[in-house]
């Protein structure tokens, strides 16, 4: 749907055209950012995870406990645990203040996707 039909005042936003900033750490198969949007989750293919700060561009965490790919994340509603899934058949809850590993465990295949829940989380 033309976005400038529903809203005419949209096009008086100033958003950019293109994303100038990079933030290199391997390369990522999955990246989710944070609720409050100030960190940015990056999957990456070695099974690390790297946490990024957005306003300073820096890595604020490297998180290592998978062997193979990371296939999702998913951050829990006040943005202090992180779930991860990977190929390597593990889940795997993440504490950030403490940036150890919490939980989790095997599946019976290949984990795909994994969520926590909004309510609980």
């Amino acid at each position: 749907m033309n976005l400038s039909l529903i809203d005419p005042f949209v096009l008086s936003l100033d958003y950019p055209d293109t994303n100038t900033v990079s933030l290199r750490s391997g390369h990522s198969t999955c990246a989710r950012f944070s609720n409050c949007g100030s960190l940015l989750a990056s999957g990456r293919v070695d099974g690390t995870i790297v946490i990024f700060d957005v306003e300073t561009l820096g890595v604020a965490r490297k998180l290592r406990g998978h062997t193979r790919q990371i296939q999702s994340l998913s951050w829990s509603k006040d943005g202090r645990y992180l779930l991860s899934a990977g190929q390597d058949w593990g889940v795997t809850r993440w504490d950030l203040e403490r940036g150890t590993q919490e939980g989790g465990g095997r599946c019976g295949g290949m984990a795909y996707g994994a969520e926590l829940s909004p309510v609980d989380s």
